[in-house]
């Protein structure tokens, strides 16, 4: 992806790892795999720039569309849930392009490869919304996003690919919500001026079990024993002991396209499990495990047996 020029080897002090600007506020994990002895400098010379291509996409989008307002949202996506669609929704009605920040997580938080959180995203745009009005900016190779511990560097990496408003959530690490006269406020206001970023804090999304749908903590009168909350660590837990969650929760073909990723070549027998379980046309249809775990919940979904 490029190379370097050293000019300079020397030995990396460790005590002063916490002042370095290139390093603020990254998770454990990623300082613990990336601290060595020693330490080189000189001309670097980025050859497969990511960031670039999708810089230059964003300008050619612009022109092309005439866009005027671009939200920016960022999201670990793991796993990608109703409440992340939901907030895309949301956020497209409001704006001309959305820039969905796509974050690497470490450590303990890393239950799945980055490039499959990629595609789960990739196959939602091409299929659920209009695939025009949003651009993936991954953010594969920086640690400084995970855990969303930088939201100061969020809202400049929002500001440095065009972006007129960054969307967080009031649950989101480190924005430092408080109220005041009944207005929410976060430390995050000072951008409004020194960036021209405009930051908006979204309420909580649930699902009530009263209402029968999504909706956000701010508008729902029941109380919270009727809301079954979108926590990222439960439906960790679900996935990866190999458990679809519910459908009001995920999407049933994002959760095959996941599973079948995490649990590649579960069963001997596939084709027989499918054989067994799922009607067919009458021809013989070879079966993936994808579409084994897609049936499998529309069987879960019948209702005039439960």
């Amino acid at each position: 992806v490029g190379y370097i020029e050293v000019g300079e080897v020397f030995k990396f002090n460790a005590e002063k790892s916490s002042q370095n600007i290139f390093r603020a506020n990254e998770a454990a994990p990623a300082q613990q795999s990336q601290s060595g002895e020693l330490a080189v400098s000189g001309e670097i010379k980025i050859c497969d720039d990511k960031l670039a291509e999708v810089r230059k996409l964003i300008e050619e989008v612009k022109r092309e569309q005439n866009v005027r307002k671009i939200s920016a949202i960022m999201l670990t996506a793991e796993p990608f849930n109703r409440a992340h669609e939901r907030l895309i929704r949301m956020t497209i009605d409001s704006s001309d392009l959305v820039l969905l920040f796509l974050l690497k997580s470490h450590g303990a938080d890393e239950m799945m490869s980055f490039s499959l959180k990629k595609s789960v995203l990739e196959y939602f745009i091409q299929n659920y919304v209009p695939k025009n009005r949003l651009i993936i900016v991954p953010f594969e190779n920086s640690n400084l996003f995970s855990s969303h511990l930088n939201p100061t560097l969020e809202c400049i990496a929002a500001h440095r690919l065009g972006a007129h408003k960054l969307i967080v959530g009031q649950n989101h690490a480190g924005i430092g919500m408080f109220y005041d006269h009944n207005v929410a406020h976060t430390v995050l206001e000072r951008y409004k001026n020194d960036l021209n970023l405009d930051i908006v804090v979204l309420p909580e999304l649930v699902y009530c079990d009263e209402c029968k749908t999504l909706v956000s903590t701010k508008t729902c009168p029941h109380g919270q024993h009727h809301h079954i909350k979108y926590h990222a660590q439960t439906l960790k837990t679900l996935l990866l002991a190999g458990i679809l969650p519910p459908a009001i929760l995920m999407r049933r073909d994002i959760s095959a396209m996941i599973l079948s990723e995490l649990f590649p070549n579960r069963f001997e027998n596939i084709q027989k499990l499918c054989d067994d379980l799922f009607p067919s046309n009458g021809l013989l249809e070879k079966q993936t495990e994808r579409e084994f775990y897609e049936n499998l919940m529309k069987l879960y979904q019948t209702t005039s047996l439960t």
